[in-house]
């Protein structure tokens, strides 16, 4: 999805077009102990890269150099982010779309982040 199209796209949108929320299961063998890469979308457009530890806390780095640490839980079939830092808190619903996840949160009803790739293990946080 390119962003004018996300811009018109809601939750309701994608559930009518077919596609599914993830599950806790299938968000912790997707995400847990995985480095991934993304776009955050709400309030401007970043990039960033995290390690979602087993442990259950999480670290990132943006594009703007910056760094921080903090939790993450899967539940509801949902995942939510508590950032230690001031990165912005978020829980959102999380559907497959076109090779990537994207996270629609569930408390502003945006589309919050989309993660575009996802790799086993924990890597450099490097982008």
């Amino acid at each position: 999805m390119n962003p004018e199209e996300e811009i018109k796209t809601t939750e309701q949108n994608l559930i009518d077009d077919g596609y599914k929320k993830l599950t806790n299961e299938q968000l912790h063998e997707l995400l847990v102990d995985k480095t991934v890469w993304g776009d955050f979308e709400y309030k401007g457009w970043r990039k960033f890269i995290s390690y979602i530890n087993p442990d259950g806390t999480i670290e990132g780095l943006n594009d703007w150099d910056s760094d921080v640490e903090g939790h993450w839980i899967i539940q509801n079939d949902s995942l939510t982010f508590d950032w230690d830092g001031y990165w912005i808190d978020w829980t959102g619903n999380a559907y497959e779309v076109d090779g990537e996840i994207k996270f629609y949160d569930v408390e502003t009803n945006l589309w919050m982040t989309s993660f575009t790739k996802i790799e086993d293990g924990e890597l450099p946080l490097e982008l």
